[in-house]
């Protein structure tokens, strides 16, 4: 009952999440946080992207983006080989259209009482470390399924 109850909240958690990333928002979005935020300063955007090395699953990405102070500046990030990169927004706006790839759950366990809560965590052993990490319970999303169900077929592998 109480992973169930868990779940629960995980769901609704990812759903509002899922909302702050869809196109077609039924609430409040990141696309209108951001800007409602500090409407009157520049946000930041992603000028350029290279592919500067590739293996079967990831890319080593050099990125050229604009700061919020207009000035350019260089970036070094992995992509996942497997999922689309997102377009490249125009000055002046703030929406980032892109569909989530992976879920990680946040899922609290509350005693009858509420007194106490549980943070559920996964032992993991991570080959770069040569070693075990805790982590959230997470997952890629797979095809055909919202970030809702990959977060509730996680959650329940793990």
């Amino acid at each position: 009952a109480a992973a169930a109850a868990a779940a629960a909240s995980a769901v609704r958690f990812l759903i509002f999440l899922t909302e702050m990333a869809s196109e077609e928002p039924a609430s409040k979005t990141a696309k209108n946080i951001a800007s409602d935020t500090h409407p009157e300063e520049p946000f930041p955007r992603v000028l350029s992207r290279s592919i500067v090395a590739e293996t079967r699953w990831l890319q080593l990405v050099n990125l050229s983006y604009e700061d919020a102070a207009g000035k350019t500046r260089k970036w070094d990030a992995v992509h996942r080989a497997t999922a689309p990169m997102a377009d490249l927004r125009e000055r002046g706006t703030t929406a980032v259209s892109r569909r989530p790839d992976a879920v990680a759950i946040l899922a609290l366990l509350r005693s009858k009482s509420h007194r106490e809560t549980t943070i559920v965590l996964v032992r993991q052993f991570r080959p770069p470390l040569d070693a075990h990490t805790l982590e959230l319970p997470a997952g890629l999303v797979d095809k055909g399924e919202t970030p809702a169900e990959a977060a509730l077929r996680e959650l329940k592998e793990e």
